[in-house]
């Protein structure tokens, strides 16, 4: 047999080496952003030889071909708040990134006409408080009420402007107009590019700047809400920057922040109730109340502050930046990465698996306490419920509320605090300091929607439970009673503490949406700061001997008992040695399993 030889010839081809394209160097500017009072120069410059310059000062982002051109080393005059923005560019060159220096000049935000050029007249699409969404949408409002300004004083008022850090939005016009301010919920959400500065007047070495998106959040209102993300194509995956380390309640220095919310104080603005009596009227801080004191009874919770608002070179007022309390916010602050968390909301499933929450409604509805306690942190919901009626949480249990819990390693569900906007006698058919109707034996509906809450069914299928109920009841007792976080002086002491912070920025506040009407921004007599000192004031009152009414109300209910006097489990493992002629120290196993202190008497 004959073999036959096959040649196999391997041809290699060399292939050209991908050569990137140098970037052009990021240009500087040679004044910092920041507050200032005078007319001046402003020289941007790149290190790149032969470079030019683009520079755009409508808030949008200049590229390699649109934008003014300026020579290399040039200068801007800048004499009112603008917002600058760059990039160096130069044939065969990858076009540098955009840098953004605002420079605010005080004097002439208080001059901000109703109409500035190049913005539109009428507001698409938007909605009142109290009316459906319209697709005619309202008259733009972005006036500085002289009436307000001339009032206070130009002292007054650019002091109100520095009493909180300053946090500025650069964008298209029409990106945030024709397409961010427009969004409803249940609409396709689009994300736009933005530049975020962070411009502190009593802090200048805390001054950033940081590229992200933004999108709408909550209702079209003349007033919008937004939401901050920061991820790619954008640009940073996180936010590294302590913004709540002035917070007026729980500062901290954390960092990492993949998303922020821009809350305008919605339903408690100080006009929503124009047309009705002061105890309508907003403060806008009740939401804030509401996380901070949960904050302090349970441990968990977003974190809030509060910033002047500026979108492109137009003050919008004093808005309120918290956290999104997500599967994203649990990792940050409570360990594990952004998959090992399941989270929910008002709306259903936001991110990860929902089997163990699932089975926990479930057996909750079936009654089995002894299951739920294994899948539901107990303590946890029981303070969530407790403030949510301490406190007469209005627009709920059918919205606004926000829970998770880890799945790896499995861990509890827990529930997290949203939006309390309505608290505090804000409206007239709430029931503050009081059981809420839907939650009553034989419920009294507040909304169609509230018997498909998980709240909803957890309480109805517990409250026959007398475990459960003695559960409550202890966490009452320990919030409601002797130096408890809910008792009347610690509740009024949290709502002084945010009026004090707030009272200075809303001089501002009012000259922007003072003249506002709960229907529509209109040309109205502006409510005052004296209007808003008398509603801060009439809210506090609400809280007056609120806790005996609130424990006279579970009790009517059979939502609470008195506590049976019990003997504390005796600690075990008890052991003392002497360390000097006059300390001892003890050691011993806490069995209790709750609150329960030990006193130790020679």
């Amino acid at each position: 047999m004959s073999r036959k030889c096959i040649a196999l010839a391997i041809v290699l081809f060399a292939v050209p080496a991908v050569v990137h394209a140098a970037t052009v160097s990021t240009p500087t500017f040679s004044k910092a952003r920041g507050f200032y009072d005078a007319a001046m120069s402003v020289t941007i410059s790149s290190a790149t030889s032969g470079a030019t310059i683009r520079y755009t000062t409508d808030g949008s982002a200049p590229t390699a071909s649109s934008g003014t051109v300026l020579a290399n080393g040039g200068s801007v005059t800048v004499s009112t708040t603008t917002c600058l923005r760059a990039v160096a560019c130069q044939s065969g060159l990858t076009t540098s990134a955009v840098q953004t220096h605002t420079y605010l000049f005080l004097g002439q935000v208080l001059s901000q006409p109703l109409w500035p050029a190049g913005y539109p007249a009428t507001w698409s699409k938007t909605h009142p408080p109290h009316g459906p969404w319209s697709p005619v949408g309202t008259d733009g409002d972005y006036e500085m009420d002289p009436t307000i300004v001339n009032k206070y004083g130009a002292t007054t008022m650019k002091n109100s402007l520095k009493a909180l850090p300053s946090l500025v939005v650069a964008m298209k016009i029409s990106d945030m107009f024709g397409t961010v301010y427009q969004q409803e919920p249940g609409q396709t959400i689009v994300e736009k590019a933005m530049s975020m500065e962070w411009l502190d007047p009593a802090d200048p070495a805390s001054n950033f700047q940081i590229d992200c998106g933004i999108r709408s959040h909550s209702w079209a209102y003349a007033w919008r809400c937004f939401r901050l993300k920061y991820k790619s194509p954008f640009g940073p995956t996180s936010l590294n920057q302590p913004v709540f380390k002035k917070a007026p309640m729980h500062p901290t220095t954390k960092t990492g922040f993949d998303k922020l919310i821009l809350r305008s104080g919605c339903g408690d603005k100080l006009w929503r109730g124009r047309q009705s009596t002061v105890a309508t009227r907003g403060v806008e801080f009740r939401d804030e109340w509401l996380r901070s004191a949960f904050r302090d009874m349970a441990g968990v919770g977003a974190h809030g502050t509060y910033v002047h608002l500026y979108i492109n070179h137009l003050y919008w007022g004093v808005y309120n930046l918290v956290e999104r309390p997500d599967h994203s916010h649990c990792a940050l602050w409570y360990g594990g990465s952004n998959s090992d968390w399941y989270s929910g909301h008002h709306a259903g499933d936001i991110s990860g698996n929902d089997d163990r929450f699932d089975s926990m409604v479930s057996y909750a509805v079936s009654g089995n306490y002894t299951a739920v306690k294994s899948r539901l942190d107990i303590n946890n919901f029981c303070d969530y419920i407790l403030l949510s009626w301490f406190a007469g949480l209005y627009d709920w249990p059918q919205n606004n509320h926000y829970y998770a819990n880890r799945n790896n390693p499995v861990d509890k569900v827990f529930w997290m605090q949203w939006d309390g906007d309505y608290t505090w006698e804000l409206s007239s058919s709430q029931t503050t300091g009081r059981v809420h109707p839907s939650f009553w034996p034989t419920p009294q509906l507040v909304r169609p929607g509230d018997p498909q809450s998980p709240l909803y069914k957890i309480w109805h299928g517990l409250r026959k439970n007398s475990d459960f109920i003695n559960d409550f009841s202890r966490r009452v007792d320990l919030h409601c009673k002797g130096s408890g976080t809910l008792i009347e002086s610690k509740s009024k002491a949290r709502w002084d503490s945010l009026a004090s912070f707030l009272s200075p920025a809303m001089y501002a506040e009012c000259a922007r949406w003072g003249d506002s009407h709960e229907d529509a921004p209109s040309p109205l007599t502006p409510l005052t700061h004296q209007h808003w000192l008398d509603a801060v004031a009439v809210g506090r009152a609400s809280m007056n001997n609120i806790v005996n009414e609130f424990i006279a109300d579970l009790k009517k209910y059979g939502y609470y008992k008195d506590p049976a006097p019990t003997i504390p489990a005796a600690p075990s493992g008890l052991a003392a040695s002497a360390t000097s002629m006059s300390q001892i120290s003890l050691s011993w196993t806490d069995n209790s399993g709750d609150e329960t202190q030990f006193k130790v008497e020679r």
